[in-house]
């Protein structure tokens, strides 16, 4: 942090290269050398988190706002937005789920709509984005495709009976559970439709997606989705931030450290939650209370659906093609469209 600190100057909220640096990656380079790169990756947090909090303290003190709309590709430093969101006299913070260059398009039209309404002396009206469901849909034609490839009928079995009942008592019982159905998420947060599942009770979920799935590195926390009506159970949920996106971190209570075991950062105990409601995220919400209902939690471990690196699962036939087909994974649960399927 002390090495970094100086090579970038905030003046009120305008940011500017400290001049005495020619070039800040060869400075950075060289102070940083002898350091570890856990050392660098902590300093470099450490800043991020410092920088940000005082530019919106800049920013709200001069514009004399209460409320903060915030986004672009730093705005997914979900532990910075944990310190914004504490900010005295902050009294909401939105940060979209699509938060990166990739909303753009999104902001242009909308800009233009904003424009044509203005000079057609009509209203602008756009209205609160309310899920970040937004993309591709899972068909029949889809689900038709995936059930009749060789390795889900050569290795899967389709379970009669309710599906959701099904996929609820695989997770209760220690499973890993793929998602793929209805609208896909916009932005890179999966959000229940495109999704590894699992008991966020279970220490070894962690260990599990990681070895039969993910391949991430043991210290990279899982996410858990949260129904609104449990939230206060196991977090500390702060009043000024909107938590369905998975855009923030915050602490989390005695029942949440024993409850969310395998979803909680291991060093500090913060989590990045998705808070679900049955307005918002109809199905999903279904699906957790059904394991609610079996358990007594109302939450489960969420990932996306895909192998670390490589892109999250769009089409159901993608979890055959891109996942199924790697020798080394062993999912052995399917919740695709209205079917339940496990390992014949």
């Amino acid at each position: 942090y002390n090495a970094l600190s100086d090579m970038i100057v905030l003046d009120g909220f305008k940011f500017s290269r400290n001049t005495q640096y020619k070039d800040i990656f060869w400075a950075a380079k060289e102070a940083l050398k002898t350091e570890r790169f856990d050392a660098i990756a902590g300093g470099l947090q450490d800043l991020v988190e410092d920088l940000l909090t005082r530019w919106v303290e800049a920013a709200l003190k001069k514009t004399m706002a209460r409320k903060l709309v915030y986004s672009g590709g730093v705005a997914l430093n979900v532990k910075a937005n944990q310190k914004i969101a504490k900010i005295p006299g902050l009294e909401q913070l939105f940060i979209p789920p699509g938060c990166g260059d990739e909303s753009l398009p999104m902001g242009a039209a909308w800009g233009l709509y904003a424009q044509l309404c203005r000079e057609q002396n009509k209203t602008v009206e756009i209205l609160p984005m309310e899920s970040a469901y937004l993309g591709s849909k899972v068909t029949n034609s889809d689900v038709e495709h995936i059930l009749d490839m060789p390795l889900i009928r050569e290795k899967f079995i389709v379970v009669e009976g309710d599906p959701e009942i099904s996929a609820s008592r695989a997770l209760a019982d220690g499973h890993v559970l793929a998602v793929c159905r209805d609208s896909m998420e916009f932005g890179p947060r999966s959000l229940g439709h495109r999704s590894l599942l699992a008991d966020p009770r279970r220490p070894e979920s962690v260990q599990k997606i990681n070895e039969a799935i993910k391949g991430r590195d043991f210290w990279m926390p899982f996410a858990p989705s949260v129904l609104k009506e449990d939230a206060n159970r196991y977090l500390d949920m702060p009043s000024t931030i909107d938590l369905r996106f998975m855009t923030c971190t915050v602490d989390s209570t005695v029942e949440g450290k024993a409850t969310l075991v395998s979803c909680l950062h291991p060093y500090d105990g913060t989590a990045r939650p998705q808070i679900v409601t049955k307005t918002n995220h109809s199905r999903y919400y279904d699906l957790i209370k059904k394991f609610k209902n079996m358990t007594g939690v109302g939450a489960v471990l969420n990932t996306s659906l895909n192998i670390h690196g490589k892109p999250i699962v769009s089409a159901p036939r993608e979890i055959a093609e891109e996942i199924l087909s790697d020798p080394k994974v062993t999912l052995s649960h399917l919740l695709v469209g209205n079917f339940f399927l496990k390992r014949a």
